[in-house]
């Protein structure tokens, strides 16, 4: 069972939904989506799996949250609405 995202996008009001399969999909739909001006959803299909010998994160869940609500709150966004 698939999850249809691009259908998705749409129902829930994107102005753009693509799916890519490839690279050279992906910057063709980036760089229509940065050009419509509309909120643009896209879908790159990528390999399941992991490489081997691949890295995993040592930072815990709790930890990766903090610093994100961190970061959050010193942004200039996070300062000019309050």
């Amino acid at each position: 069972d698939r999850i249809d995202f691009i259908g998705f996008a749409e129902s829930v009001g994107y102005g753009n939904a693509f799916y890519a399969s490839n690279l050279e999909e992906l910057e063709s739909f980036v760089r229509e989506a940065l050009e419509s001006g509309k909120t643009s959803f896209v879908y790159l299909e990528i390999a399941g799996g992991a490489k081997e010998n691949l890295g995993r994160p040592k930072t815990r869940p709790p930890e990766v949250r903090k610093r994100f609500m961190d970061f959050v709150a010193r942004s200039p966004r996070a300062s000019a609405s309050s």
